[in-house]
């Protein structure tokens, strides 16, 4: 019940998840999480020059994608209202601009998934900002 209360997942990614994994403590941080989810950039890098590509794919991709299409939704309720007023908003607007609707839909996917983690880590109920609450009543 507590992974309902983050905008971006519903009922089917939120049992999806907690059937997948059975114990959180076995990832040390919500980093760890998202990389075994797949949501991580694969990186290149040679001495001095350090390049992300794409996200790795080598996580659950039911899940996956579960975290995507939910954090596509967020993205369209927040482009669609043009609101900016929280830090959470102006997030979304500047990743979108600067990178691109897919590609802001796999970072905030990411940080769902890290917000995942930690909710269910440290055993504790969401607190959520006004502009979560904003999206949650949309």
């Amino acid at each position: 019940m507590r992974l309902l209360e983050l905008p971006g997942v519903g009922i089917m990614t939120a049992t999806a998840i907690i059937a997948k994994v059975e114990d959180f403590s076995s990832f040390k941080s919500g980093r760890d999480f998202g990389a075994w989810l797949g949501l991580t950039p694969k990186e290149y890098a040679s001495a001095e020059k350090r390049k992300q590509g794409g996200i790795t794919k080598k996580g659950d991709r039911y899940i996956r994608t579960l975290l995507i299409h939910g954090a596509r939704a967020s993205i369209n309720a927040t482009l669609n209202v043009d609101k900016r007023g929280t830090s959470y908003h102006r997030w979304i607007h500047e990743t979108v601009n600067r990178i691109g609707k897919n590609k802001a839909a796999v970072a905030l996917a990411n940080k769902y998934a890290r917000m995942i983690w930690a909710i269910m880590y440290h055993d504790r109920k969401i607190n959520l900002s006004d502009s979560l609450q904003y999206q949650m009543a949309r």
